[in-house]
């Protein structure tokens, strides 16, 4: 292979840069795109540990058998999950095509990478209103404060925002908040005051609100104001009072997962719901959903609160609970009936047993098989259907 396969002629200046180079340029491109400081940091760090695992140093180095190697070995070994695996690939392969639409690069050495299937996904599950009532009384009364010191990032300057703690009644809030918007830890964790809407009355009394997203803090790069809530809007206006506008609306430390986790220990909460489905930060946003769709709005009214584009995403986050389907089958129409079920005066003979007739009596096991009329003969197909009179 020679020492410019892969490159352009007008790009052959990037053939000796290091891809630790090519990474910073790609960084920078993304910011400039409106994408969000989590996200880009969480992409570039994903692409630089791909390429040390696999000694790449230079782009002619990329292979795509050795990524795939890598990948399969971080699996093995328990440090990847399989979904994890297809973020990597997914990142180097952005990585990989944005070099090529930059003309640094001819072609993409990771086009034919593919994911792995996920088998051990297990999705998230709901919360129950009681549930949620719960936590929020536990968070009110707890006196413990959740945080991590934020580490350095392993390439490039560290944030400005080192520690970030949150205590009981401030996760609380945090958790009411993800229950009646919908948003996600990573979009929670960026909002500031300034992006606060109050709506009001004649006489100035908070009647309800909007929270208007930004490009950067949405997953699908789409602006969004998420309305709020009379009484929820009147307790945001308390909670920012005096707040300058760029200070941040909430304290939502990393690893808001495992915050949720020894909230939910501590309130002596169930760690699943009543389908066996984990429960993590992401399923307030399920919660949401699924208890607006009981509610009975329908699609387009849930995705005006959630922000979802399509129909199949609202579907995917309005769960179907067990309680909802309970209550569904109560609506139908009761049925009348007396006395006992099992002879039908119209066939004069109890089907339970069948008549003898010199035949075998048809059995199954665990019991006597109730042969259907029509198979006995007993009824005319071209006639018409019998009443049955319950006796």
């Amino acid at each position: 292979m020679g020492a410019g396969q892969g490159l352009l002629p007008g790009a052959m200046q990037y053939r000796a840069a290091p891809l630790a180079q090519h990474v910073e340029d790609y960084r920078a491109f993304m910011l400039a795109r409106n994408a969000s400081d989590a996200h880009v940091d969480l992409r570039r760090a994903r692409v630089m540990d791909l390429f040390k695992g696999c000694g790449f140093h230079s782009w002619r180095d990329i292979k795509a058998a050795k990524i795939e190697q890598w990948l399969a070995a971080e699996r093995r070994a328990g440090r990847l999950k399989m979904q994890t695996s297809n973020h990597y690939v997914t990142a180097v392969r952005a990585f990989c095509t944005w070099m090529v639409d930059q003309d640094r690069a001819a072609s993409s050495p990771a086009s034919r990478l593919a994911k792995v299937t996920v088998t051990d996904q297990q999705g998230f599950g709901v919360f129950t209103v009681e549930q949620v009532e719960q936590l929020l009384r536990h968070c009110q009364q707890a006196t413990d404060v959740w945080g991590y010191r934020q580490r350095k990032p392993r390439s490039g300057k560290p944030r400005a925002d080192i520690t970030r703690f949150s205590t009981g009644p401030q996760r609380g809030f945090v958790y009411r908040l993800a229950a009646e918007t919908a948003m996600r830890a990573n979009t929670i964790r960026g909002l500031t005051v300034g992006q606060v809407r109050f709506d009001r009355d004649e006489n100035g009394i908070v009647v309800g609100g909007v929270i208007r997203t930004s490009v950067g803090q949405q997953k699908n790069r789409k602006s969004h104001d998420v309305p709020l809530r009379r009484s929820f809007a009147q307790l945001l206006e308390q909670q920012i009072g005096g707040k300058a506008p760029a200070m941040r609306l909430v304290d939502l430390p990393l690893h808001a997962a495992e915050m949720l986790r020894a909230d939910l220990f501590n309130a002596k909460l169930p760690m699943v719901d009543a389908d066996d489905l984990p429960l993590k930060f992401h399923s307030f946003r399920a919660t949401c959903a699924t208890w607006l769709g009981e509610a009975g709005l329908d699609a387009a009214g849930i995705a005006a609160v959630t922000g979802h584009l399509t129909r199949s995403m609202v579907d995917h986050y309005t769960h179907r609970t067990k309680r909802l389907g309970r209550e569904a089958i109560e609506q139908l129409p009761e049925l009348l009936m007396t006395g006992t079920a099992g002879r039908c005066t119209e066939l004069g003979k109890d089907w339970a047993s069948r008549a003898t007739d010199g035949r075998k009596p048809l059995r199954r096991k665990g019991g006597a098989h109730v042969p259907s009329p029509f198979k006995t003969g007993a009824f005319d197909r071209s006639a018409t259907p019998p009443s049955f009179i319950v006796a």
